[in-house]
C-alpha cells in the first residue's frame, strides 16, 4: 500500500504548478487524467493521504463549494522528498520496533567495537612501557646505584 501512497505523493508534487488547489478526489477513479498512477486510491486512501500531508505541512487545507482542497507548499521541497522516500519504505521498515531494533543494534556494535578497541590498546600500552619505558627508568637507577658504589 506505501508504495500507491507514494506514487500518488508524487504524481501530486510533479503536478503542483499545473492546479491551484487538490480535491482528494483527483486520486481516485472519478480522475480520468491518464497521468494519475495507477491503481487509482479509493476515497479514503485519497482523503488520509491529503490529511497525512497535512500533518506534516506539505499541503494546506482549504474550503470550496465542493469539499475541502488542498494547495501544496512549495517551499517544502526538502520535506516533499523525505515524505515520498518514507512512503515508498515498507510499513515493517517505518514500524517503531524496526526502529528500535536498528538502534540497538548500532548501539550493541559500537559497545563490541569499543571493547575490542580497549583491549587492544590496553595490550600496546603494555607492550610500550614494558619497551620504552621501564628500560629508561631500570638504567637511570642502574646508573645512579654505580656511581653510589664508587
Amino acid at each position: 500500500m506505501s508504495k500507491r501512497f507514494s506514487n500518488s505523493a508524487q504524481w501530486i508534487w510533479d503536478n503542483r504548478v499545473n492546479e491551484l488547489g487538490y480535491l482528494p478526489w483527483v486520486l481516485t477513479a472519478g480522475n480520468q487524467d491518464p497521468s494519475v498512477p495507477n491503481p487509482r486510491l479509493s476515497d479514503s486512501e485519497a482523503k488520509s493521504l491529503f490529511l497525512s500531508l497535512e500533518e506534516l505541512k506539505l499541503v494546506f487545507p482549504f474550503n470550496t463549494k465542493d469539499g475541502t482542497a488542498y494547495q501544496v507548499n512549495h517551499i517544502k521541497e526538502h520535506e516533499w522528498e523525505a515524505a515520498i522516500r518514507e512512503l515508498r519504505k515498507a510499513g515493517w521498515r517505518r514500524s517503531k520496533k524496526f526502529q528500535a531494533a536498528k538502534r540497538f543494534a548500532v548501539w550493541a556494535m559500537s559497545l563490541i567495537v569499543a571493547s575490542f578497541l580497549g583491549a587492544l590498546f590496553a595490550e600496546a600500552s603494555k607492550d610500550f612501557y614494558k619497551n620504552q619505558v621501564q628500560p629508561r627508568v631500570f638504567k637511570t637507577n642502574h646508573v645512579e646505584k654505580t656511581e653510589r658504589k664508587q
